[in-house]
């Protein structure tokens, strides 16, 4: 009888260790998901992270990004819940390769990618390229997932790493364009923006995803005549470069280009077209196949998993003060209205209500308050004093 009150004790003593390490780790990546979506760290998150992460012990932070290649093909191969999963592995991977040389936190923030942050004293570029690239290939080793990753330069602890983030996730769809599988970093983007110029009108290129979004053909079609007009008056090397930063745009709008298997560079793309008609005939039909796609995530047979996706990002992303309902539905590339639609069907049969503060406002973001639990939402949720800002999504 003792033994076994012995072994019971143990036994609940283990479970109670675990359980305490577990909510450590969940409030530790909380507190980084805030970090970097408000860029500054206020001081009880940083005392708490520096009791509970190793990233402060070494003197320069870099910020990092591993985003997932065809991103549209591995949401239609995995679950919700898979594609959890194979993120976490990521980050796993990530941290124990690169903790040989430093500190290292992996962070999923609910997308297509993962968010790493690293430090340590005096790594050389050329080290950590190195470490990057075996993280690239063991995530493929072990997941099948082919990645790719970003870096930032050394900054410092009190810089502003929203915008670095930012700027490092930007720094992956570069791929795209070149077709380079390599470890990008700050100078890369900076090589690439001094070879292009803007799109003579930004707004068509809007309202072509627009129209896209919102399964209109017939307006994606108009959208696309409107956009090749202007490049039918450029000389050949001006026209290519807007081809590439239109499909570079689309690419990053709907996290794919249907017939591209791989992204295997914009260039090589546009090499097997010897017209701008024939880049544009094969460029409707790509969209057209992308709002077929898109139509068919609207029936009520995927609406669940939107809405979990959607429920899951905005968890996420608690702590960006900018967050709006146009961002989200890019997330899941549909339009804000059959973003609505979707959840409001959800709401209407689960009784959830999802709120959002101010996103109808022009320059307001996702509600903020303290009242709100981890997820935004439950059943007949109220914030008195937020709510003539608060709409049921």
């Amino acid at each position: 009888m003792i033994r076994y009150g012995i072994e019971l004790l143990e036994n609940r003593m283990v479970a109670l260790d675990s359980s305490m390490r577990e909510h450590r780790d969940v409030i530790k990546t909380e507190y980084l998901r805030q970090w970097i979506l408000q860029g500054k760290l206020i001081p009880p998150v940083e005392q708490y992270l520096r009791e509970h992460s190793g990233l402060f012990a070494y003197g320069e932070l870099y910020i990092g990004a591993i985003r997932i290649d065809g991103y549209s093909a591995f949401k239609e191969k995995y679950e919700f819940a898979s594609r959890k999963l194979m993120k976490y592995a990521m980050c796993n991977i990530a941290e124990e390769i690169l903790r040989r040389d430093g500190a290292a936190e992996g962070v999923d923030l609910g997308s297509d990618h993962v968010v790493l942050l690293l430090s340590g004293d005096g790594m050389s570029a050329e080290r950590l390229t190195t470490l990057l690239e075996e993280v690239k290939a063991q995530i493929d080793r072990w997941t099948q997932i082919r990645v790719t990753v970003a870096v930032s330069e050394a900054r410092a602890f009190g810089d502003d790493i929203r915008a670095a983030y930012q700027h490092i996730l930007e720094l992956t769809m570069l791929k795209f364009v070149s077709g380079e599988d390599k470890i990008y970093a700050e100078r890369d983007f900076e090589d690439y923006m001094r070879s292009v110029q803007p799109l003579p009108d930004d707004q068509l290129l809007d309202e072509l995803i627009k129209s896209v979004r919102m399964g209109k053909p017939e307006d994606t079609a108009a959208g696309l005549d409107r956009l090749f007009a202007h490049m039918q008056t450029m000389h050949y090397a001006q026209s290519k470069i807007q081809l590439s930063l239109m499909l570079y745009t689309l690419f990053k709008a709907f996290n794919k280009l249907p017939s591209v298997a791989s992204i295997e560079g914009i260039e090589r793309i546009l090499a097997s077209f010897d017209t701008l008609a024939g880049v544009r005939a094969w460029l409707e039909r790509e969209l057209l196949v992308i709002i077929e796609e898109l139509s068919s995530k609207k029936g009520a047979s995927r609406r669940d998993e939107i809405v979990t996706d959607i429920v899951d990002y905005v968890r996420n992303r608690l702590h960006d003060p900018m967050l709006t309902v146009e961002e989200i539905a890019e997330h899941v590339s549909l339009s804000s209205r059959h973003v609505r639609q979707a959840v409001q069907g959800v709401a209407r049969r689960d009784a959830v209500r999802i709120y959002f503060a101010g996103a109808h406002r022009q320059g307001e973001g996702v509600a903020r308050d303290d009242g709100l639990d981890s997820h935004r939402y439950r059943g007949a949720g109220r914030v008195p004093d937020q709510e003539p800002f608060l709409y049921d999504f």
